[in-house]
């Protein structure tokens, strides 16, 4: 049998695939089904993902609900703090890349659904109730919190007047980006995605095509249509 430089590279794919099949979390609720199927936008800039979610699916004393009182939605993403305030380079990406760069989650809180908001590309992913809520938990996981409980507003967001940079004590490096963040918390929450591939958004974007057809959003029922 000859070998040469295509077995290795075989190799490697075939090890980064095991990597993100392994590695993939388990889901910790159940699928969306017929008459148990809610919606999530989730949004891509090209470099970067975020998810709509509606206001009512947190708790009233939640600090998103208590520091936006008049949203209904809010926009989620979770990323390297220096990369996210400043926007994308190239330096400040390889930077991000390396271990225990601080993370915060940018929030951003509107009063109606955000459809006319939402400038990228688009995808739906399809979670159940319970679901909902696992994803709910996740995000509020993300959130550093001091020994009272409180969270740390450690800037406004990027959308003047209605956003929040909050502190995370979650690590970002090149096995944990952002668009993996999401699609690990999506998965956790039911949706069948394999965020551990997601270094990119294009990636989730495809596992999410199509997969929100018959799905009423939590909040207010919304066009799905790609």
């Amino acid at each position: 049998m000859k070998l040469g430089w295509k077995t290795p590279l075989a190799g490697i794919v075939l090890g980064l695939a095991a990597l993100a099949h392994f590695s993939n979390p388990a889901p910790e609720a159940p699928p969306a089904s017929p008459g148990d199927c809610r919606v999530i936008p989730v949004l891509s800039n090209g470099w970067h993902t975020d998810l709509w979610i509606a206001a009512d699916g947190f708790p009233e004393t939640h600090p998103f609900r208590q520091d936006f009182p008049q949203a209904s939605w809010f926009m989620v993403g979770w990323g390297d703090e220096g990369f996210f305030r400043r926007g994308p380079s190239l330096g400040g990406a390889m930077n991000a890349m390396l271990p225990d760069s601080p993370t915060v989650l940018h929030v951003i809180g509107l009063p109606e659904y955000p459809g006319r908001y939402l400038a990228g590309e688009v995808r739906y992913a399809r979670l159940s109730r319970a679901g909902y809520q696992v994803l709910v938990s996740e995000i509020d996981r993300a959130l550093a919190r001091n020994e009272s409980g409180e969270t740390d507003t450690i800037a406004p967001g990027n959308w003047a007047g209605v956003s929040r940079f909050y502190r995370s004590d979650l690590s970002y490096h090149a096995a944990h980006t952002c668009n993996q963040w999401t699609g690990r918390v999506l998965r956790r929450a039911g949706a069948r995605v394999n965020g551990q591939v997601a270094l990119l958004p294009q990636p989730l974007l495809w596992q999410l095509s199509g997969s929100a057809d018959a799905c009423e959003a939590l909040g207010k029922p919304h066009e799905t249509k790609d």
